[in-house]
């Protein structure tokens, strides 16, 4: 879904980035992409993939490539949990009902 801004502009709409479009950030990032061109490919705006989730990344030591056995809920920690943001309350998975819904680990953030 997309917005008309200025009449000549289109912006995306706001959504949420899924985590396989977080770790595709990140890789593209690790890979030497702008940021103008990640928010292009991910169809988000750039201040989303520089300010919000590039630094997130850099303030939690995250690089690419990920370790391999960082799982999404464990990248989504790192990423949401310092900032105490509406993703750390709650969590992406847990919402979602995916793994970590209804556990003690899914209550206690």
């Amino acid at each position: 879904m997309t917005v008309l801004w200025n009449k000549r502009r289109v912006m995306p709409a706001k959504r949420r980035l899924t985590m396989r479009h977080l770790r595709q950030m990140l890789r593209l990032a690790g890979d030497g992409t702008s940021a103008r061109e990640i928010a292009q490919r991910l169809g988000t705006a750039r201040s989303t993939v520089q300010d919000n989730n590039l630094k997130r990344a850099a303030a939690a030591g995250l690089n690419w490539p990920l370790p391999g056995e960082l799982t999404d809920d464990a990248l989504e920690r790192r990423l949401f949990a310092r900032a105490g943001s509406s993703r750390a309350c709650g969590g992406f998975r847990s919402r979602m009902g995916g793994a970590g819904a209804g556990t003690e680990e899914a209550g206690a953030r």
